[in-house]
């Protein structure tokens, strides 16, 4: 958080310059982007304060301010703040920045395992939380920035010697989490990046590989591979979404406010099957979390990003361009196609890392962050 405001200051600071030498437009426009992820950025904004207005419970609304914040507002500014530093050629610094947190998150996380330190015991395996407080919030983060140092290692071969190192490590802190959704997250997102890049028998090498992640991944998860969460055969999470589905019949056009499902699942909507779980905060599922956060609006902006950005996608694959910028966007789709992949299952956007890294991953994709830029004499 206090990155994202002292950044902004800072860019804000530069915009003002502009403004007084004559060049507030020409940055306005850099700031701007693509004018279809701005539009839906500015409307999720929107949607979310108007939210705080139809909350389910009142008693609450000070949740759903902070959520607004942390969650809406301020995860839009590092939209903003990529852009900016894609066209300042920043695009580097933003790789050193995301692998080498993602680097020493994972350390700290097979540190923790070693030492016996800060794990959480679950199904009779030891799960790494790292600095978060459970092992899952880890896998959500590690997944994405790991598909995004994985898709740079395959896109732009000059960091490949930097990326792929990394990406082993982070896959091996990835593994400390033994989290289920993680396989998804790393299917969907590596598939999105062979789709996109081509390699020669990139298919066949990443077919082996995940056989080998699975098969490893069985060896040590032990019961936990197919365990329900509940004493019987009905999954944790089939639970919720009945639950979740309930809550939706109830409140099914504004939904019941942002960082408020928690206080309407535990009192009211809990299966009795599901009361071990009963303090989950969200419906582990991406298009239910949407719905009951922000309503049928909020499905509507996030279908309207979803669309965009498969066509974004799609313009990668066919494109001509092999530019470290074209891999950046690369790496960007595949930390998107995880992160959704691994949402249908768990939390994919509302928690401020995961939204700082969605739309961090949006600035990359949209167009207008790896068109070559112009020079000087040349056709707009």
């Amino acid at each position: 958080e206090t990155a994202l405001i002292v950044a902004s200051f800072g860019v804000g600071a530069d915009l003002a310059r502009a403004t007084l030498s004559g060049e507030a437009r020409k940055s306005v426009r850099l700031l701007w982007g693509h004018w279809q992820a701005s539009v839906l950025a500015l409307l999720l904004v929107l949607l979310g304060a108007v939210s705080l207005l139809t909350v389910a419970d009142p008693r609450h609304l000070a949740e759903s301010v902070r959520e607004l914040r942390l969650v809406v507002v301020e995860p839009v500014a590092a939209l903003v703040l990529t852009r900016w530093s894609l066209r300042h050629d920043g695009g580097r610094l933003l790789v050193f920045g995301l692998l080498a947190t993602g680097a020493v998150v994972a350390l700290v996380s097979g540190f923790q395992l070693v030492l016996g330190r800060g794990e959480v015991i679950g199904n009779g395996v030891r799960r790494a939380t790292g600095p978060y407080p459970h092992p899952n919030n880890l896998a959500l983060y590690l997944e994405r920035v790991g598909l995004f140092s994985g898709a740079i290692a395959l896109a732009v071969p000059c960091l490949r010697r930097l990326a792929l190192p990394v990406t082993v490590v982070i896959g091996l802190g990835l593994v400390a989490t033994l989290s289920r959704g993680a396989l998804l997250a790393i299917l969907a997102g590596g598939g999105v990046a062979l789709a996109t890049v081509r390699p020669a028998q990139g298919w066949r090498r990443f077919g082996v590989a995940s056989l080998l992640i699975v098969i490893v991944f069985a060896a040590l998860a032990g019961d936990r591979l197919w365990a329900t969460g509940t004493s019987g055969g009905t999954s944790t999470r089939e639970l919720v979404w009945r639950s979740s589905l309930e809550m939706i019949r109830d409140h099914p056009v504004f939904g019941v406010g942002l960082d408020q499902f928690l206080y309407q699942y535990a009192p009211r909507y809990v299966l009795p099957a599901g009361w071990p779980e009963r303090y989950t905060s969200h419906p582990h599922n991406l298009v239910l979390d949407v719905w009951l956060r922000l309503g049928v609006a909020g499905l509507v902006v996030f279908a309207g990003l979803a669309v965009c950005c498969v066509r974004w996608i799609g313009r990668l694959r066919n494109s001509d361009d092999r530019s470290e910028r074209w891999g950046l966007a690369v790496a960007g789709a595949a930390l998107l196609a995880g992160g959704v992949a691994h949402g249908m299952v768990d939390n994919g956007f509302f928690l401020p890392d995961l939204a700082v890294l969605t739309w961090i991953a949006v600035a990359l994709i949209e167009p207008s962050s790896h068109r070559r830029p112009q020079t000087s004499g040349s056709p707009p």
